[in-house]
Parts: C-alpha cells; structure tokens; sequence
C-alpha cells in the first residue's frame, strides 16, 4: 500500500534478525510446515507502536503428538560468483518438556553498481559531479536460536530462548568521477574503498505464561539483548587536472565501533468480561544505551592527523515506557470491534563524550487504534479501522558516522532526526478470495533514508537520513487469485497509488507529487510426478522516496520444484531474470539537483535440496512473544 515499513512475524512473534537472514530462513522451510499467512493492515495495541505499515504474519502449522522432527536444506548457486547457504532446524517434545532450535548459514556475492551525477550551487558557483560506483563485495551469515519450555502444571509454562547471529559484509570499490564548474571540465579523481562491515549478536529471554479456568492468561518476559558492530574503511584517493596529470594524493582511514544493549521486559494479561467482551491489557520497559566511537584519520605527509571535525564518540541512554489496553467486543454473530490505547513515554539522551549534548528529548504519545468488521453473509465481509503510529529513528540514524562516495561527498548520521507520527485509516471489502481495499495514510516528519543536502560551509554534500515535513499517501488495492484450471492458479494483485512529499528546505516550499502503480503476478503450476512450476512478475511505475522522485523498475523470477519421495524435495530459482531491478531516482532543490542510478542484487541462479526427519505430526512449540519483539533499530545492512 505504498509503505516500506512492513514487519514480520512468526507465529505471532516479530524477528529480531536482520532481513537478510529472515530471507535466508525462509528459504529454507519447509512450505508444508505453514498453516496460513495474515496480513496484519491495522496493528492492535498490544503491538508495539513502531512502524508505519503493518506486519505480516507467517503461522506455523501446530499438531498434536509429541515426537521429534526437523529439516535439513543446502543450496548452491551463481550471482557472478558461487553462493552457498545451508539450515536446519529440530523440534522434540516429550511430556511436559519441549526443545527446539535452529541454524543457518549463508554466504553470497553482492556485486553492485552506482552512478550518480548532480550539480551543486556554493557561493553562486554551479558545480556538476559525475560519479560511477563499482562494488566488489561479499557478505556471510551466521543465525542460531535454541530454547526450552517447560510444563509446570496444566496451562503454566516457563522457558528461556538462546539465539545470536554473525553477518560480515567485506567490500572492495572503485570510484570514479569528474567535476565541472560553471560549464567547464575542472578535475577528475579516483576512490578505492575496501571496508568490513561486521555485526553480532547475541539475545537471551526468559519467559513465563498461565492460562486461568476462565480462559483469562497472564504472561511475563525478560530479555537481555547486546549487539556490536565494528566497521573499519579505507580509501585511497587520487586526483587529476584535466590534462589527467595527478594532482593531489591521499588516504583517509576511517574505524567505527558501537556496542548496544538493551534489556526489555513486558508483562500481558488477556482476560474476558462476559460472553461478547475480551479485555487485554499490559507493561513494557525498554533500556537501551550505545558508545559509538568514529575515528577518521588522514595522510599527512609521513604520518597522519586526526580529523576532528568528522570524529566522534558519542553515548546514548534511552528508556521506553509504554502502557496499553485494549477491547475486543462481538456485538452480533456479524458484527465485531476492536479499540485500543496505547501510551509510550520516551527518554532519549545522545552526549558527545567530553563535549555538548546532542539530543536530549523527553516526549510521551498517545496511540489509539480502533477496527470494526461486519460479515454481510458468508461471501461478503466490510472491515474498516485507524490507528496511529511511530516510527522512532534507527540507532544508526541517530549514530554519527562516516562514509565517503567520493572526494565531495559523504554519508553520515543525522542526531538532529526527530520521530515520524502516522496516522492510517483503511477501509476494505471481501468477496470469497477477492479482496479490494482502500486506504490513507498521513506521515508527520517522515523519515527518508538517504535524502541529500549541501553543507554551506564546506560545498561537501552530505547523505543522510533526514525529516521530511509530511507524506501522504492515498492507495487503493485489489487483490484477486484464479484458479485457471485444477494445475493452474494465478495470484493478481494491484495497487493504485497517489503521494505528496511536501519540505521546506532553505525557507522554500517544496512539493513532490508521483502517481503510480504497483503490479503482482504470480503463476503456479502443479503439473504430474510431484513437480511445480512458478513464475511471478513484479512491477512499479514510479513513487516518491522522502525527496527524490523514483521511476519506474520491473523484476522476473521463476521457479521449479520436485518433490522426491515423501521427504526430501529438489528446486531450482532464478531471480530477476532479466535483470531488470534498477533503481533510478531524481530530485531538485534550491541548492542541487540530481539522479542516482543503481542496481543492488544481480541475477542468481539457485538449487537448493530440502529433507525433512522425524515424525511429521510433532507439536510445534507454543506461539508466543518474547518482550524484544519491536525492536527493530538496530539496522546491520
């Protein structure tokens, strides 16, 4: 619907893993394990306040006999250069006493290519700069989890979750590019970048349920999390007049480190009031403190200096505090609702170690959500809802860091971001499997990753995540699957979408207008001996990202799929076909204007074997949420 913050859950548990390995484990499960897939539009007020778009939620299939089961993938592919990933996963329950876990490992190519060009107006002098971007890189995961739940009595559980995850991103670049003044060729210059990027993770959960006779159930959770990042680079760099005689020689070196921890705890209890009235009410804390230490040196001579206007060291204390309650009426055997409030209280400190307080904020919102959903008659069913959301900025927003494009610009962290308010209203029909919906959306100093502005001292433009006065989106989807034959099923979906960026930038009054649409097509089918085909064709014809203005991107992938004996299966995946996923954006402003060309994944062919061990009909373990679920700001790519 024209959102970018969408969530995902497991059994009703948001993952606190980095995408790509979310995309990683599910790859590697087993399509016959998942019962159903709810798309979440409205969140409830037992869910965190964060994000702006909704969740969607993968429900594992539950069974009823104890035993011991699992699965086993491996795959092999090509993206340019070889990709391996690989994962398993075991559940066994016996009486009172159920232990699962997992682990999976991937290790890809991640090749990449950037152009950009924008001239830059500093001191009545337009400056243009091209820039093209080749990256050579390669990134690795690590995910594992294990837990134990433990039945005290009928209806009572503890248990404790371990999990922890390691990603390495190493990349190699060159940069080229020129600069022109007024008109006229000035100089050119060469960047190589090699930079390690490398995350991990360890979390641990302690949890506690009881479920009352009168099918009321209150719930306790604690968790510790920590993360630490360590991200060194290096540039070399060199420049030329424009007889390409060199000119200027130089290396910059740049290390960044930032351990974060936070603890979280939350306590839920969901009682009812009556045959017709569930009421649902519940605490969460939230801690968290970084040290995110910047040191960027560069050549001098026969030694190095200090930069100090791009060091930093800067620490940040942060406490969430949040409240809800929420009721759940059947006011006929039609007709339901639900309303909900939610409050969150936020303390954010960012200090400059030895120096100034950067961010110091204390503000506390009010979230109401309310639904209401009429079933007409068994084919035809009318939902309508609001809720208000946030959508705070990421540790790494906040964070300063450095990262050079070229000898005149950089990407860095913004600590002057502000939190972004959203309020969505929707309305949608079913008919059978049809489903239309229309909806609005109001974002308030929206977040916009990667948004440029000009430095009026220096002329260095500067990439950042920046507020954007407003978005508002208006959307209207319809969704509508076919069955063609027995063997042949289609899934259409389309999205109509209207969006205003509206900013001020240097007192002036800036309005970004896009309409476009959005187009999903996915073909399935089942032919004879156990073998599936499926082809699905994506496509969007433009939209607004915070100030830039996108053009249009399309994308094929296939697939094929054989079963062999009753449990092992063998498939083949081709991503992007054509290749065809380019990213191509534009903006202007008072003080710049420019494009960015870029595509960021490349064709990759993929076999993967899947088999599965065990009983098929083991009782997976209990769905529930740790206290961590939401926190989603620590961004690792």
């Amino acid at each position: 619907m024209g959102k970018s913050g969408v969530r995902i859950m497991i059994n009703g548990k948001v993952s606190n893993m980095p995408v790509t390995a979310i995309f990683q484990m599910l790859a590697g499960m087993n399509s016959a394990n998942i019962e159903r897939i709810e798309l979440i539009t409205t969140p409830p007020s037992n869910l965190d306040a964060e994000g702006n778009a909704g969740y969607i939620n993968i429900i594992m299939s539950r069974n009823a006999y104890e035993g011991t089961n699992g699965s086993v993938t491996l795959g092999l592919g090509l993206r340019d250069k070889l990709l391996y990933n690989g994962s398993a996963d075991f559940n066994h329950r016996k009486g009172k006493v159920n232990i699962y876990g997992s682990y999976s490992y991937s290790s890809s190519p991640q090749r990449q290519d950037f152009d950009m060009y924008r001239d830059v107006t500093y001191q009545g002098t337009v400056s243009r700069f091209t820039t093209q971007n080749k990256r050579d890189g390669s990134q690795e995961n690590q995910f594992g989890r294990i837990g134990i739940d433990y039945e005290l009595a009928p209806g009572t559980v503890i248990g404790t979750l371990i999990s922890g995850y390691d990603t390495r991103w190493e990349l190699d670049a060159l940069n080229s590019g020129t600069k022109a003044m007024s008109g006229k060729p000035d100089t050119s210059f060469q960047t190589y970048l090699n930079e390690l990027n490398h995350w991990n993770h360890y979390g641990i959960n302690l949890n506690f349920s009881h479920e009352f006779r009168n099918k009321g159930k209150l719930s306790f959770d604690l968790d510790k999390l920590h993360y630490y990042d360590d991200n060194p680079s290096n540039y070399f760099n060199t420049g030329y007049n424009g007889s390409g005689q060199v000119i200027s020689t130089g290396e910059i070196s740049a290390a960044k480190t930032t351990p974060i921890d936070m603890w979280v705890g939350k306590t839920d209890y969901v009682a009812k009031m009556g045959k017709k009235i569930d009421i649902e009410a519940g605490l969460k804390a939230t801690i968290s403190s970084f040290d995110n230490n910047v040191a960027v040196s560069r050549e001098q001579g026969a030694g190095w200096k200090n930069d100090t206007a791009l060091s930093n060291n800067s620490t940040l204390q942060e406490v969430i505090l949040a409240a809800y309650t929420s009721f759940s009426v059947q006011f006929s055997e039609r007709t339901s609702g639900k309303l909900g409030l939610r409050y969150e209280h936020t303390d954010s400190e960012l200090d400059e170690v030895g120096g100034e307080r950067l961010v110091d904020r204390n503000y506390g919102n009010l979230f109401p959500s309310i639904s209401i959903s009429h079933k007409i008659n068994d084919n035809n069913t009318v939902n309508a809802s609001y809720a208000r959301r946030i959508t705070r900025p990421t540790f790494n927003d906040m964070a300063p860091f450095i990262y050079f494009f070229d000898p005149y610009s950089f990407f860095g962290g913004n600590p002057a971001i502000q939190p972004q308010i959203t309020d969505n209203f929707m309305v949608s029909y079913a008919f059978k499997n049809i489903s239309a919906m229309l909806s609005y959306s109001n974002d308030k100093q929206s977040i916009a990753f990667a948004q440029m502005k000009v430095d009026s001292v220096t002329g260095i433009s500067i990439v950042t995540s920046d507020n954007i006065e407003s978005i508002k989106t208006y959307s209207a989807n319809v969704s509508i699957p076919t069955k063609i034959t027995t063997w042949w099923k289609i899934q259409n979906s389309l999205t109509g979408l209207y969006q205003e960026s509206r900013d001020v930038v240097d007192k002036k009054d800036y309005l970004f207008i896009a309409r476009s649409f959005q187009f999903s097509s996915t073909q399935s089918f089942m032919l004879k001996h156990q073998f599936s085909l499926e082809a699905n064709l994506q496509y969007s014809s433009g939209g607004v990202w915070g100030r830039w203005v996108m053009d249009p991107m399309w994308w094929l992938n296939v697939g094929a799929k054989k079963k062999l004996g009753k449990s092992g299966s063998l498939s083949f995946n081709i991503n992007d076909v054509f290749m065809t996923s380019l990213w191509k954006i534009n903006a202007s402003e008072s003080s710049w204007s420019g494009s960015f060309y870029g595509r960021f994944q490349r064709r990759s062919f993929i076999l993967s074997y899947t088999t599965t061990f065990g009983r098929n009909e083991v009782k997976a373990k209990r769905e529930r949420q740790t206290a961590v679920d939401s926190e989603k700001r620590v961004q690792t790519n």
